[in-house]
């Protein structure tokens, strides 16, 4: 909810609110004005539960406005060292908006051809050191003179993957020379280990020259996005962490569930969905460019990042969960289907003819989804 989840809640109960610190004012203000929703309440109530106990207390909602800066105002005026040394040197340790700011700079001299934009900021934000913006413009200046080879038009299609890492990843596939096949997942449903063998090596590179870890982690992930990517459920993945997992000293087995369930939701909201979708879409557009540079021919499915994203094989569960259906019904629907259809209004009409069929099949709660998925789309073609 704090980051904005559409969520209808009439009431919030706020007791002392963290995440993982203490809350500050705006976001406590934030989180508090999910409270009440259009078209669902005609107001909301926060209940503040020991507020005189919380370290903000009453003044939270004092009537004052509240300072806003952005996270590029903030890392020119007041970390402008670390962006300094990040420019000079990517394995420099430094925090995500510092990396996020070092990117977009770069591709924007990329993309215009001069550095006006940077003294836009001075404009903007008279606290910014004009000698520090002199000295980011003349690494940026030197960085953009590095990518020899990498057609720029081929960087400009991933604007949020540092173009350096791009180019690392570029010279080690011209390394290589090595014909790049990522072939349809689709072909190996219910052969996950097989698919593991394909993706393990793209994943490898991802993870080292995208992602920039030096540690293990990938052959995880290439497990991981295997059974993702080929339809597998949720409850199976995570019995197979539990069962791999291990207690940690003096927690309880309630304790150490929580943990895994908390260890693979991230995994593949912010891994998988998110750092591995990202980086697989940059590494088939660099892919792509070696091999016709080459001179070879690969097999690529291109669609791949987006049903890495969605965790699905099949152009048919994609469709069901454009439709709206979660990804555990439209695999359910999509196993129980004979044939594909064209459009999601086909998939809706089938569903529709075929209620029936799916109550015999399908537990419950996941019909009762489906009704309310159905009832839905009706409104909206009545409408």
């Amino acid at each position: 909810m704090l980051e904005g989840v559409n969520l209808p809640a009439k009431n919030i109960i706020l007791y002392n609110p963290k995440a993982g610190d203490f809350l500050n004012r705006l976001s406590i203000l934030n989180l508090a004005g999910r409270a009440g929703r259009l078209l669902k309440d005609y107001y909301g109530k926060i209940y503040c539960i020991n507020i005189k106990d919380w370290e903000l207390k009453e003044e939270i909602f004092d009537d004052k406005l509240e300072e806003v800066k952005s996270s590029s105002e903030i890392v020119l005026t007041e970390e402008s060292d670390n962006l300094v040394k990040y420019l000079k040197d990517d394995n420099y340790s430094c925090l995500s908006r510092v990396e996020g700011l070092a990117t977009s700079l770069i591709i924007k001299y990329l993309t215009y051809s001069n550095t006006e934009f940077l003294y836009k900021y001075k404009e903007k934000y008279e606290k910014i050191s004009l000698d520090a913006l002199v000295q980011i413009e003349q690494l940026i200046k030197e960085i953009c003179t590095n990518f020899e080879g990498l057609d720029k038009e081929i960087i400009l299609k991933n604007k949020s993957v540092d173009p350096r890492f791009q180019y690392r990843l570029y010279n080690e596939i011209m390394r290589k020379k090595t014909v790049i096949v990522l072939p349809s997942p689709e072909k190996y449903k219910n052969e996950s280990k097989s698919y593991y063998d394909i993706i393990y090596p793209v994943f490898n590179d991802i993870y080292k020259y995208l992602l920039k870890k030096e540690d293990n982690g990938y052959r995880y992930f290439s497990w991981l996005a295997s059974v993702w990517l080929m339809e597998t459920s949720y409850k199976s993945i995570l019995e197979n962490k539990i069962s791999r997992g291990e207690l940690r000293a003096n927690e309880s087995e309630k304790a150490f569930i929580n943990r895994m369930i908390e260890d693979l939701d991230d995994n593949i909201e912010s891994d998988l969905k998110y750092e591995f979708s990202k980086g697989l879409k940059c590494y088939i557009d660099i892919a792509n460019y070696c091999m016709s540079k080459i001179g070879y021919e690969t097999t690529i499915c291109k669609e791949l990042p987006t049903l890495l994203e969605a965790g699905a094989c099949s152009k048919r569960t994609l469709f069901l969960m454009e439709a709206g259906f979660s990804r555990t019904s439209a695999i359910k629907i999509s196993e129980i289907m004979e044939e594909d259809k064209e459009t999601i209004s086909e998939y809706i009409s089938w569903i529709q003819n075929n209620m029936t069929l799916l109550k015999e099949k399908i537990p419950n709660i996941l019909y009762e989804e489906i009704k309310n998925v159905i009832d839905t789309n009706q409104v909206r073609i009545d409408l």
